[in-house]
């Protein structure tokens, strides 16, 4: 395995924010989505200063990594988010802010010698079992996409 059981081996101190390990295996419900005004990200405003700046570090963390480590061999990836929050993505103000997304990562990939994987839209995302809420994998969902990096990436 990729990484051993490291909640098992640190008593599930990872955790803590919840009242015991079962809580992490709770199955996302769709209906969370429509019942929690404000859950979804609000798409009325772009927060343009916290754009340009996360744009600035991540460069500046790339040129940090590079500098410091030439010959290293880096990999990046989006984690899997759940359909619905797919669905949601859908409109048209996230396609454009997604494709932003990309085009980023594209322009800093010319620069820097990076491998880039999107799991935006992995098999992983269209079931809810794995999810513990639209955008965070539960226990479950985070060992069965551990898998998918192994396979994708130590086989």
């Amino acid at each position: 395995m990729l990484f051993s059981n490291v909640y098992k081996m640190n008593n599930y101190q990872d955790f803590m924010d919840y009242f015991h390990i079962d809580n992490r295996l709770e199955i996302y419900d769709v209906k969370q989505t429509e019942t929690s005004e404000g859950y979804v990200c609000d798409e009325k405003h772009r927060y343009e200063d916290t754009v340009n700046e996360n744009v600035k570090v991540f460069n500046e963390l790339l040129d940090f990594i590079y500098k410091t480590w030439p010959d290293v061999k880096l990999t990046l990836i989006t984690l899997p988010i759940s359909k619905a929050w797919k669905d949601i993505r859908s409109s048209s103000k996230y396609e454009s802010w997604e494709k932003e997304y990309m085009d980023i990562i594209a322009k800093a990939n010319e620069k820097y010698p990076f491998i880039f994987k999107s799991y935006f839209d992995h098999e992983i995302c269209d079931d809810l079992r794995y999810f513990n809420d639209k955008e965070h994998l539960n226990y479950v969902g985070a060992v069965e996409f551990t898998r998918i990096l192994e396979k994708d990436f130590l086989e």
